[in-house]
């Protein structure tokens, strides 16, 4: 039987998915939006915008598109150039994605760039000039390309469901493709995940998490001497 994705309201009224394989969410059940907004976007990408105004802006695990959305907006709002790079080697099948929008209620124009998020499948996307959009299908272990990246959404699944996604390996690969002083940022703040990221001469922050989480986890890769 093929996964379904159920849409579940969350306490912030924004909608996510739930992922009937992982049996997990793909985003907080104490707020969708508000996760995003505050892990991906003020914690993350506001500060890479601090230091460069033309941002390579990497993500693993697309899944519902909100960070991508949330990153759009951003950068529209405080004119910034993004190239954002992405993998989703499991899309969400156009039928739940388009229930899921709905529930979004976003306004014309971003219900228009949401579902050209989500239908561009490994070609580069322009929506409009400041803003240029790559979802590969592909796995981050099968990802070989070495963008030059500013800024890391780290969005897997938890340690508990999908470990695959959090050893050394697969951190590695994504320290591989990140400039000196980018960053990562990442809802989870397993003690495990930090170790690994220091091990690979990152400098991890433990900041405050989304609602009323206790931490989260930014890092910046250190320059090699």
């Amino acid at each position: 039987m093929p996964t379904q994705h159920q849409i579940r309201m969350t306490k912030d009224g924004s909608p996510t998915l739930f992922h009937t394989h992982y049996n997990q969410t793909y985003h907080s059940v104490n707020g969708a939006l508000s996760e995003s907004q505050h892990v991906f976007i003020r914690t993350g990408l506001a500060e890479a915008a601090r230091r460069k105004s033309q941002i390579v802006l990497f993500e693993v695990g697309f899944g519902t598109g909100l960070n991508a959305l949330l990153a759009y907006s951003f950068a529209i709002a405080n004119n910034l150039h993004i190239q954002y790079l992405c993998l989703e080697p499991f899309p969400v099948p156009h039928n739940q994605l388009l229930a899921f929008s709905r529930q979004l209620q976003l306004p014309a124009d971003l219900q228009q760039v949401f579902l050209r998020l989500h239908a561009a499948k490994n070609i580069p996307v322009s929506l409009g000039d400041r803003f240029t959009f790559t979802c590969y299908e592909k796995s981050l272990q099968n990802y070989h390309d070495r963008p030059g990246t500013d800024i890391v959404f780290y969005d897997a699944f938890s340690p508990a469901v999908q470990p695959e996604m959090w050893t050394e390996q697969a951190l590695q690969c994504v320290s591989d493709m990140m400039n000196d002083d980018a960053l990562l940022v990442t809802y989870c703040a397993k003690g495990a995940v930090k170790r690994i990221l220091r091990q690979l001469n990152f400098v991890v922050e433990s900041l405050p998490g989304a609602n009323g989480k206790r931490e989260m986890i930014r890092a910046t890769k250190k320059q090699h001497p």
